[in-house]
């Protein structure tokens, strides 16, 4: 399987085209030291973390947070700056700035095609060796809707670039209240321009503050779109355990969790991507995927996105659902590990390895 994958990667058509909304975010990685008796040390994971703070219930304390990066980020910018890595012709719909687009977004985005919509939201990413806590502003992307969004940004043309796309992707509609208003605006318009069939990739992103009555809502929403596109759901355990939870899906395991949602939700494919791997369900099969657990990470904020670029590339690539996983989880690993996203040749050699 993975010298056929090497081999499709070798060979791809660079002409192949995706596009990608609708957030944007400014990212602050940071890291959480402590000062205490033995001098300043970092608070390495989160249950460490989690018990300092519960240790000064009804007290206070002091925590120093030290800035690693600041960087473009949000699903989208992430995603689309992995995929431009890989040759991949990328249109980028989102809050990238307003009325221009931020220089942050302009240099992590090279070579892409931008629209912006309004500002970007901000995030605080507290990083830790077993996960992170994303601290988001969302006062400017809140205010992002519909009506806002077709003002500023000419609806029909957007709607013909994804109908153009090979590939379209839709990400963070959990963190955008207007999200869903969005989604709904474009449907008719890109369906109607659509000639051809067209993948479509859908990451929630963490639905925790979102009530089942909104996820019914944007689910029929996405309904309209599976008339006409492959509709692929990528969410993690965390999306898909509170997605099922407000579906009243029961599952005991991932695997099973990831058959359930098929079986409600009747897409080409379900995948939930875990830190080991990632679990799939579709018509033909279901299945686990391995990876490779980076031990020790460089960075994790964007990982989730790098999974969905690579598994966007082998659905490009036209490869089966488990070889388009495979190659999500490469590209996530290689860009935990390194801290940057791998180009081709790259990609191949960390396969190969």
């Amino acid at each position: 399987m993975k010298q056929n994958i090497i081999n499709a990667i070798a060979g791809f058509d660079s002409s192949k085209k995706v596009s990608v909304g609708f957030d944007g975010y400014i990212d602050r990685i940071l890291r959480v030291r402590q000062h205490d008796a033995q001098g300043n040390r970092y608070i390495e994971t989160i249950r460490q973390f989690g018990s300092y703070l519960l240790e000064k219930a009804g007290k206070s304390c002091s925590l120093e947070l030290q800035q690693t990066v600041e960087k473009a980020g949000g699903n989208m910018p992430n995603y689309a700056a992995a995929l431009s890595r890989l040759d991949v012709k990328v249109t980028c719909i989102g809050a990238l700035g307003w009325p221009g687009v931020h220089p942050l977004f302009r240099d992590a985005l090279k070579g892409c095609e931008l629209f912006s919509m309004g500002q970007p939201g901000k995030s605080d990413a507290l990083e830790f060796r077993d996960g992170k806590v994303m601290l988001a502003h969302n006062q400017d992307i809140d205010a992002l809707d519909y009506p806002t969004f077709s003002s500023r940004v000419n609806p029909r043309m957007v709607a013909q670039s994804f109908a153009d796309a090979d590939l379209m992707a839709f990400f963070n509609w959990s963190e955008m209240k207007g999200a869903t208003s969005i989604w709904a605006g474009l449907c008719d318009l890109i369906v109607e321009r659509a000639g051809r069939p067209i993948h479509m990739l859908v990451d929630f992103s963490d639905c925790s503050g979102r009530s089942k009555e909104e996820i019914l809502e944007i689910i029929g929403v996405l309904q309209r779109y599976q008339k006409a596109f492959s509709l692929y759901y990528s969410l993690n355990l965390n999306e898909a355990e509170d997605v099922a939870r407000k579906l009243e899906i029961g599952a005991d395991t991932p695997q099973g969790l990831a058959r359930a949602l098929f079986r409600r939700l009747q897409p080409e494919a379900v995948a939930i991507h875990l830190k080991n791997g990632c679990v799939f369900a579709n018509k033909e099969q279901e299945g686990f995927v391995p990876n490779k657990v980076i031990e020790h990470p460089t960075i994790l904020t964007g990982g989730g996105d790098n999974f969905n670029a690579g598994f966007s590339f082998g659905l490009l690539l036209g490869l089966a659902i488990p070889e388009a996983l495979l190659l999500g989880n490469a590209v996530s690993g290689y860009y935990v590990l390194h801290g940057q996203s791998p180009n081709r040749s790259q990609l191949i050699q960390w396969l190969k390895e």
